[in-house]
């Protein structure tokens, strides 16, 4: 039996967008968080981000101990808000430089395919 020209690159280009899916799956399957550095950098904090620091310490230990079931819906929701921004104030303190699982899934499957 003799196979046309266009139904053998046919058949070839449906293999290679098979094992294009199977490596994306793969990736997806086995993907994890990632660090951008293995050991933070050392920063040296002036003063005045030392000062900050200490507050930001103490007011996570009141909240920690606060009673929050005494709390009402607005209270709560008030709280957690200062609690993402305590987190975020935290994390530029600290100087850290983290990539998200998914960002770096988009740029491997962005690559994929470009090339």
């Amino acid at each position: 039996m003799i196979i046309s020209i266009t139904n053998y690159i046919n058949i070839i280009m449906m293999k290679a967008n098979l094992y294009k899916s199977f490596l994306i799956l793969i990736l997806v399957i086995f993907s994890f968080p990632v660090k951008a550095t293995n050991t933070p950098p050392k920063i040296n904090p002036t003063g005045q981000q030392e000062q900050r620091i200490a507050e930001i310490k103490t007011r996570m230990d009141e909240i920690k101990a606060l009673d929050k079931s005494q709390l009402t819906k607005e209270e709560r929701k008030a709280l957690r808000q200062e609690l993402k921004t305590i987190k975020k104030e935290a994390q530029r303190l600290s100087g850290g430089v983290y990539f998200a699982a998914g960002a770096i899934l988009v740029l491997v499957i962005v690559l994929l395919l470009v090339l």
